[in-house]
């Protein structure tokens, strides 16, 4: 079966970038699974067994692209690894499942993001509920990685035997260098470290954590918060959102116990830091 993955995918700093080519390298262990890569710009071929074609730019009109790149692989499966800000949440995504699906190509797409209709609109998309019915009927399956997302897609209006859920899944038990974490934190050796992980924007509800931290400190006094991450999109209201916890922070006598780590952590750095 060959499988064309359309994705960001490395040396892009992008979790989803980083999920993809996981996922891909599990893929063609199975017996008879190819896959080739349609990337975003910015992707590249790391693997010998994961050709690479760096296809898209997603400030562009990306689905005819996308659907040529599909089309001249071969592919029998086209598996799109969607979040709004990659391919949007309108009718790009289902002109091109549309498309696909017409050219015999069977079409899943993993949704890593699902909006509610209200965090479709603060995020300032507010027909994501018209937008998911209509992918379901483009597509032959729907991913999401938890059943409040799957219950969220029904009740959108997306056929239920459409809509698996697979958990995102967790990489193999490693052990890092507590050592090292902690100099990459700066935090002294006795410290009793909070981590938040990941990409740094409101919808992540870091604020909770920087309102706890004063109730935690008074208790544990050695306490701190590391929020470590890359500012998400590197977009202006997530920078303004960063400095907002700080201030927070500052106001309720923490800052000292705040630590921040505001850029993509290294693969290899992962380890150590949790």
């Amino acid at each position: 079966m060959k499988v064309a993955l359309v994705t960001t995918w490395p040396p892009r700093q992008c979790g989803i970038a980083t999920y993809s080519r996981k996922l891909a390298l599990r893929l063609v262990e199975g017996e008879g699974v190819e896959v080739r890569v349609v990337s975003e710009e910015g992707g590249e071929t790391l693997e010998p067994r994961l050709p690479c074609e760096a296809a898209f730019r997603r400030s562009e009109g990306w689905p005819g692209a996308v659907v040529e790149a599909v089309r001249s692989s071969g592919a029998e499966v086209a598996h799109f690894q969607h979040a709004p800000d990659i391919f949007g949440a309108d009718g790009r995504m289902v002109r091109a499942a549309e498309a696909l699906r017409d050219a015999g190509v069977r079409v899943v797409v993993t949704m890593h993001t699902v909006f509610t209709s209200w965090s479709g609109l603060i995020e300032r998309r507010p027909f994501v509920r018209g937008f998911h019915r209509r992918l379901g009927e483009a597509s032959h399956a729907l991913i999401v990685h938890s059943e409040v997302s799957r219950e969220i897609l029904v009740s959108h209006g997306v056929s239920e035997g459409k809509v698996a859920v697979i958990a995102h899944g967790t990489d193999d038990p490693v052990r890092g260098d507590a050592a090292a974490g902690r100099e990459l934190l700066g935090v002294p050796g006795d410290a009793e470290v909070v981590l938040f992980f990941g990409f740094i924007h409101m919808q992540k509800n870091i604020h909770v954590l920087v309102r706890a931290l004063k109730s935690l400190v008074d208790r544990r006094p050695r306490a701190r918060l590391a929020v470590v991450g890359k500012v998400g999109g590197d977009a202006w209201y997530n920078h303004l959102y960063l400095r907002w916890l700080r201030r927070l922070a500052q106001r309720q006598g923490v800052s000292e116990r705040l630590v921040v780590v505001d850029r993509f952590v290294a693969d290899e750095e992962v380890p150590d830091v949790h």
